[in-house]
C-alpha cells in the first residue's frame, strides 16, 4: 500500500490547523461578545435594583415624615413644599426606570410603577395601603431581577449552543488526531520492515 507523499500530508495538516484556528477565533469572538452582553445585563440589573430601592425608600421617607410633620401641626401646603424635592426625585427615578423596562416583557412592573407614580405620598388620606403598594412593587421588581439573573446564568444564545458542541468538537479532534497518529505510526512501522 502506498501512502500519500509527505507534501500532501503537510498540506492537509496545514489546512486542518488553519480550519481549527479559524473555528477557535470565531468561537472566541462570539463568546466574548456574549460575555459582554451578559455584563451589560448585570449592569442593567444593578441599575434597576437601585432605581426600585431609591423610589421605595423616598416614598416611605415622605410618608413617614409627612405623618410626623402633621402630628407636629405643620400645615398641609408646607408639607407639600417640604417634600417637593423628594417628589421630583421620585418622578425622575420613575422616568429612568420606565425607560429601562421593555413594555412587552415587564408589564406587571410598569403597571405598579404607574400606580406608585400616581400616588401623592404626602397626602393624609393615602397613609393606609401605600406600604402594601410599595411591597408589591418591590416584589415584582425582585421577580424581574431574579428572572434576568436566571437568564444571565444560562448564558447568551451562542454560549448555550457552543458549550455542548465544544464537547463534540473536542471529541472529533481527538478521534482525528488518533487516526492521523495511527496512520503515521503504521507508516513508520512499514518503513522499518
Amino acid at each position: 500500500m502506498e501512502f500519500p507523499s509527505k507534501e500532501l500530508w503537510t498540506a492537509i495538516g496545514t489546512v486542518i490547523a488553519a480550519t481549527v484556528a479559524a473555528g477557535v477565533t470565531f468561537l472566541t469572538a462570539t463568546l466574548s461578545k456574549d460575555a459582554k452582553i451578559s455584563d451589560f445585563r448585570l449592569a442593567w440589573m444593578d441599575t434597576v435594583r437601585a432605581e426600585i430601592a431609591e423610589i421605595s425608600s423616598r416614598c416611605l421617607h415622605i410618608q413617614a415624615s409627612s405623618k410626623r410633620l402633621r402630628a407636629q401641626g405643620t400645615a398641609e401646603p408646607q408639607i407639600h413644599i417640604e417634600f417637593a424635592e423628594d417628589m421630583l426625585s421620585i418622578k425622575r427615578n420613575i422616568a429612568m426606570l420606565r425607560m429601562r423596562l421593555d413594555p412587552n416583557k415587564h408589564q406587571s412592573v410598569i403597571y405598579l410603577l404607574t400606580k406608585v407614580d400616581n400616588k401623592e405620598w404626602s397626602e393624609r388620606t393615602l397613609q393606609t395601603g401605600s406600604t402594601d403598594l410599595l411591597t408589591e412593587f418591590q416584589e415584582e421588581g425582585r421577580i424581574l431581577l431574579f428572572t434576568e439573573w436566571q437568564r444571565v446564568k444560562k448564558g447568551e444564545g451562542a454560549y448555550r449552543i457552543f458549550r455542548p458542541l465544544s464537547k463534540y468538537m473536542f471529541l472529533f479532534l481527538l478521534i482525528a488526531l488518533g487516526i492521523m497518529a495511527t496512520v503515521a505510526i503504521s507508516e513508520v512501522i512499514s518503513l522499518w520492515n
